[in-house]
């Protein structure tokens, strides 16, 4: 065997076809011009270079072809792994699934003109993911809950409102001018796109541009409940709730409250008073799809953050992962004894009392299992039978 090896990343190859099993595969794509670079390079003497010059065509095939056959045979699991992680980064590691086939996910698609339609309660730390991606130019400092922290004491100091939307505007003037997607009568600016609690304008409900985080419909009932959220809701009305609803079921059989989901997706606010018939459900159900690039899921929080960038590309950073916003009225005692009894309220309400929420929901979770599988990455066991059993047998889940 003469020692002339040709290398590819980890996968070394010697002139006499020998290929070493205990290497590391990180990548079982290989180049045929960048192979031959290796192949026929300084380390080989001119005159062997000239003298296997001729062969070099059907040399460096067989070479590839062996090279091709390790990295998706004996290795081909590590090699469909290391593609996502090489893309995802070492944050997503846990989440990605190592026996997903090679060559089997798709390439992220960049998505520009975005905009994020933020139900009630939620997950508003996904606005600073939403930022970032958007606006890459922002410092990173600007989204850790230590840079909002910042950013609200010196909104305070000058009387200007101080929520997170609101401060991430600050830095729109370093986001791209297709950054944020628009629509007539509707933004009246740019960045109206990713803040606020708007419904889905008609214009943009089958453009495919929007971003999504729903929650379990009685977890954010309660959440609503807490902070009495009633987007939507006119005055006389929502005085009225503060003075009669005192549990989180009257809460919820309140006129305007319930379906707050369904109904953004189909044009009405939050708490509006409108009617949500199954003919509603099935547009809203629809949209999922139509309108939405992505769909996370609150309760799925890290495995929603490495889909969102394993869909739409870059990586997701640290603070990411952070909860940015963190309640301030669990500080007090009265306040944790509060919190309690809010939790036992919640009990005597079950996904069955939101039932349009819960429909919606229940198709939010299957299209998440759905791209999860599609993307190299976990599907939680509790979401397995969410799949079809063609979708499982294309990506079968680690243990």
């Amino acid at each position: 065997c003469v020692r002339v090896r040709a290398c590819v990343h980890d996968v070394c190859v010697c002139a006499c076809i020998r290929y070493d099993q205990s290497t590391s595969v990180r990548s079982s794509r290989v180049s045929m011009p960048r192979l031959a670079r290796h192949f026929v390079g300084t380390a080989v003497r001119p005159s062997l270079a000239r003298r296997w010059h001729w062969q070099g065509t059907a040399l460096l095939l067989v070479i590839t072809v062996a090279v091709q056959h390790a990295a998706g045979g004996t290795n081909g699991d590590r090699g469909s792994d290391s593609a996502v992680l090489d893309r995802l980064g070492p944050l997503c590691r846990s989440l990605i699934n190592p026996r997903m086939p090679p060559h089997s996910v798709p390439p992220p698609a960049h998505l520009a003109r975005l905009f994020w339609l933020h139900v009630p309660k939620s997950g508003t730390s996904f606005g600073a993911t939403v930022w970032k991606y958007a606006c890459p130019a922002i410092p990173d400092e600007v989204f850790t809950p230590e840079g909002q922290k910042r950013l609200t004491a010196t909104a305070k100091q000058e009387g200007r409102l101080g929520m997170t939307m609101h401060l991430f505007e600050q830095h729109a003037h370093l986001c791209p001018v297709d950054a944020f997607a628009t629509a007539r009568r509707w933004v009246q600016a740019k960045t109206s796109a990713v803040k606020g609690h708007t419904a889905l304008p008609k214009p943009l409900a089958e453009s495919g541009q929007g971003l999504l985080m729903l929650r379990d419909p009685v977890k954010r009932l309660c959440s609503a409940f807490q902070f009495k959220h009633t987007v939507g809701m006119a005055p006389a009305q929502r005085k009225k709730l503060l003075a009669t609803a005192t549990t989180p079921a009257e809460f919820l059989n309140f006129s305007g409250v319930a379906s707050c989901a369904t109904k953004m997706l189909t044009q009405s606010n939050c708490a509006q008073d409108a009617t949500v018939t199954p003919a509603t459900l099935r547009v809203a159900q629809n949209r999922l799809r139509k309108a939405f690039a992505f769909v996370g899921i609150t309760d799925y929080w890290n495995a929603s953050m490495c889909l969102f960038h394993a869909q739409l590309g870059g990586r997701p950073q640290p603070f990411a992962f952070a909860n940015n916003r963190p309640s301030s009225r669990w500080t007090s005692t009265a306040a944790r004894k509060a919190a309690v009894e809010r939790i036992r309220g919640c009990r005597q309400v079950s996904n069955s009392d939101e039932p349009n929420d819960n429909a919606l929901y229940d198709s939010a979770l299957a299209l998440f299992a759905e791209r999860l599988c599609d993307y190299g990455l976990r599907v939680p066991t509790a979401l397995h039978h969410m799949l079809t059993d063609n979708k499982l047998a294309m990506c079968p889940q680690a243990p």
